[in-house]
Order: C-alpha cells, then sequence, then structure tokens
C-alpha cells in the first residue's frame, strides 16, 4: 500500500453520558409537531444499524493502518463515540418500541437497505458518504442553534450531543478511504465516492419518508399533503435547514473535497464541547 501524508490531530473524545429519554411518551415531543417528531424519530430507527455498519466498515481496514498510529487512536475515538450513539439511541427506540410502533420492522430495513453494499471497499465508500450527511446534518443543528429551541431539554440535548461528535470525528472514515485507495487513480476515487453519496442520499431518505409514514399511520394521523407540507416549509421554504445546508453537502462533490475543512465548523463547536465535557463530570457549573 502506498504512504498517504494525511493530516491527524483531531480530539475525538468519549463522553458517556445518559440522556434518559426511558420515561419520555409524548408523540409530538418537538414543538408539538407531529411531523418534525416522526422524522426525528424515524432518524433514532436508523442510528443503531446505521452506527454499527459504520464501525465494521472502518475497523476492517484497522490491519492495514500500521503505519498511522495517530489514525488508529482516531478511530478508537470514532468507534468509541458511535459505540454510545447506538446506546442512547437503542434505548430511544426503546420507547418508540413502548409506544406502540412497529420499530423492529422500521429498523429491519434499515438493515437491509445496508446489507445490499456488499464489498467491504464499497462499504467504507458508504460510510463515507453517511457520515457527510451526518456532518450536514451536524452543520444545521449546531451553526443555527436554534433547530431544537422547541424541544424538550433531554431531546435538545441528545440531538446537539450527537450532531456535536459527528462533526468531531466527520473526516476519519475519508482519511482511511483515502489511504486505502491510493493505489487506484485519483478520478476512481472520486466517482466512487460521489457515486456513493448520492445513492446513499437518496436510499436513507426514502427509508426515513417510509419509516415516518409508518409512524404517523400507527397514531392514524399520515398525510402525504400534511408530509409534503413540512418537507416543503423545513427542507426548502422556511427555515429551510436543507436548502441553507446545500452549499455545505455539494462541497463533497469538489474534487479535493477535505472533510475536516469542509464548513470551518470548529469555532460553532467549542461551546458544546464545553457544555457537554462539562456534562461528563457530572457538573454543569464548571
Amino acid at each position: 500500500m502506498n504512504a498517504v501524508a494525511i493530516e491527524v490531530d483531531h480530539e475525538i473524545p468519549r463522553r458517556d453520558i445518559d440522556f434518559a429519554l426511558g420515561d419520555k411518551n409524548d408523540p409530538d415531543w418537538f414543538g408539538g409537531d407531529s411531523y418534525r417528531s416522526a422524522f426525528c424519530d424515524a432518524l433514532s430507527v436508523f442510528f443503531p444499524p446505521g452506527e454499527r455498519f459504520f464501525i465494521r466498515s472502518v475497523a476492517h481496514y484497522l490491519p492495514q493502518l500500521e503505519a498511522y498510529p495517530k489514525l488508529r487512536q482516531e478511530i478508537r475515538g470514532f468507534m468509541g463515540q458511535e459505540a454510545l450513539h447506538t446506546r442512547e439511541h437503542e434505548a430511544y427506540n426503546q420507547r418508540l418500541r413502548e409506544m406502540g410502533y412497529p420499530v423492529d420492522g422500521m429498523e429491519q430495513r434499515a438493515v437491509d437497505e445496508l446489507a445490499m453494499v456488499k464489498s467491504p471497499l464499497h462499504q467504507l465508500a458508504f460510510t463515507v458518504a453517511l457520515e457527510h450527511l451526518t456532518a450536514t446534518l451536524a452543520h444545521i443543528v449546531l451553526r443555527d442553534g436554534q433547530v431544537f429551541s422547541e424541544a424538550p431539554e433531554a431531546y435538545r440535548e441528545l440531538w446537539t450531543w450527537h450532531c456535536l461528535e459527528e462533526m468531531e470525528h466527520k473526516g476519519v472514515a475519508f482519511d482511511v478511504y483515502r489511504i486505502v485507495t491510493a493505489e487506484m487513480s485519483g478520478w476512481q476515487r472520486y466517482a466512487l465516492r460521489c457515486m456513493a453519496l448520492l445513492l446513499a442520499t437518496l436510499d436513507i431518505h426514502r427509508t426515513l419518508v417510509i419509516n415516518m409514514r409508518d409512524i404517523l399511520k400507527t397514531r392514524g394521523i399520515f398525510s402525504w399533503r400534511a408530509m409534503f407540507r413540512m418537507i416543503w416549509r423545513y427542507g426548502v421554504f422556511s427555515p429551510g435547514y436543507y436548502r441553507r445546508a446545500l452549499p455545505y453537502f455539494v462541497s463533497y462533490f469538489i474534487p479535493g473535497f477535505d472533510p475536516w475543512k469542509a464548513g470551518k465548523d470548529d469555532d460553532v463547536a467549542k461551546p458544546w464541547q464545553r457544555h457537554f465535557n462539562r456534562r461528563v463530570k457530572g457538573s454543569e457549573n464548571v
């Protein structure tokens, strides 16, 4: 394997925080909005199989990275953060299951989608792509600061913590990809990662819409008109989160893209890093 020069000096701490969502049973927790609540709930269902997929995809290449001890340390931080995300979203999803939602079938849908990606290299490329999607979510949430302002504190803290840590490790899988594809041509590497992002974006949003439908049908309130109205308002018009995050998302398609430099989000992350580091220490007043 050809040696690849990469910059590895990123702190990726493992913050073990229990967000205690187990006693929350309000289906309209997100500002009284059933559809926004269902969107986040459906996203939570995706995360445990998704995070396990990310960990397996990167861990597969650890034996090939002996020459990169600092990157291996970052990978351990990445896997530690993802494992804790899995734990917290499993608790979140158990609450959804107890509320009567068909969580097992919804989760299996995500498992089946990910299982269609067969080769280790393609799995890594999809991990890189999905990490960019989660970093895009993090960019929206942390830059805006008001996305979860109408949510109860436990939900607001959980989602903000998750977004912060996605931002902190957003380039780890990409660095692994650069190393293991070093013998491919530049255009082959570029085409593979871009195709993976296009397919991953379509697949995850299709799964999210279907899972939202299942949640809302369980409650007897599903309507395609209301679904498209929510997508138009929150995705496109006002506040238009997807529209506002579009430059960040499409930056991935620029040759030479580096996730560590995308978005210039370090200053945005610092207040949240201090906040959640205090939570780990058990004090909000440090």
